[in-house]
């Protein structure tokens, strides 16, 4: 297992029948060991539901499933403000990359994947009952902390610097977009 947090595109709700090829999911990113910038606004944003997993064999496993263009729009104009202060590294030519990328891979619904970083808090052996409330509080701290991203770029400069030195670790830039993920 990588231990990691995956984010998708795809035009449909994935279902308990649903296998990726018959989703046609599209890989967006996939991060170690936590869930960036760029995940926590396409899952948070505007998230609809948890469904079936797209990426687990259990039935029980669950993704969440959330508004594409809510995702885009909030992870854009957020990075954008990054790049315009050049903070983390962050420059325009990066961000003309992801837009790019983002643009050929724009779908109906953002998926995310929780569950890997999940496992890593199970203390129990009820298997996805526990994963699942795990991931279910994680999608809440993501939404919460989206709105935070929604908040902070409408800060004045010098607020919107401080706030992401305060939440360096829970905001990340730094990501690896592609359709080939470890799981597509």
């Amino acid at each position: 297992m990588a231990n990691r947090s995956y984010l998708y595109a795809c035009n449909v709700v994935p279902l308990k029948s649903s296998t990726p090829d018959s989703l046609r999911i599209k890989g967006i990113t996939e991060y170690n060991y936590g869930v960036p910038a760029i995940t926590t606004a396409f899952i948070g944003a505007k998230f609809i539901k948890f469904t079936q997993s797209t990426i687990w064999e259990d039935p029980d496993a669950v993704c969440t499933v959330s508004d594409f263009k809510s995702g885009y729009d909030l992870y854009i104009e957020y990075a954008t403000k990054m790049a315009d202060l050049k903070l983390n590294d962050f420059n325009h030519d990066e961000l003309s990359r992801q837009k790019q990328f983002l643009e050929r891979n724009k779908a109906r619904f953002a998926i995310g994947e929780l569950g890997e970083l999940a496992v890593m808090d199970a203390r129990s052996s009820d298997g996805w009952k526990e994963i699942n409330k795990i991931v279910q509080k994680m999608t809440k701290v993501v939404i919460n902390d989206a709105n935070y991203m929604r908040k902070a770029v409408r800060l004045k400069d010098q607020k919107f610097i401080k706030f992401v030195n305060k939440f360096r670790d829970r905001f990340q830039m730094d990501v690896y977009l592609s359709n080939i993920l470890y799981y597509s």
